[in-house]
């Protein structure tokens, strides 16, 4: 049987981190193992970490006003008590080559796709 669990000490961590570097693939952020019986066989991130995203007028939103929105969007963030925050990029966006000049460090490449929920 399958299930999903949430992690609730480094013992679990390790053990996934372990198991996931085995399958060649990174752990970020997560919040619940996948377990088949007593194997670790994934995790899920559910709202491991906060994600920022929204649009910016390439035509009047300038660099100055830029850096001031994402400092109100740092202090809001830390306000909440949270370090870190993400943010997604479409490939085309100006803040592509300049994000890690912004603080932003590329985590992965891929495709974000979004889906509703049902039962």
């Amino acid at each position: 049987m399958t299930t999903l669990q949430p992690i609730n000490d480094i013992h679990t961590l390790n053990i996934l981190q372990h198991e996931a570097a085995a399958d060649n693939h990174a752990v970020f952020a997560p919040t619940h193992v996948i377990k088949t019986g007593d194997k670790i066989t994934g995790y899920v991130s559910m709202g491991g970490i906060p994600l920022v995203h929204g649009w910016f007028d390439t035509r009047d939103q300038n660099a100055l006003r830029t850096k001031r929105v994402l400092n109100e969007i740092d202090r809001k963030m830390l306000s909440h008590g949270h370090k870190w925050y993400q943010t997604v990029l479409e490939d085309t966006s100006p803040f592509v080559s300049v994000a890690d000049r912004l603080g932003f460090k590329r985590v992965l490449r891929g495709t974000l796709f979004m889906k509703g929920t049902r039962l």
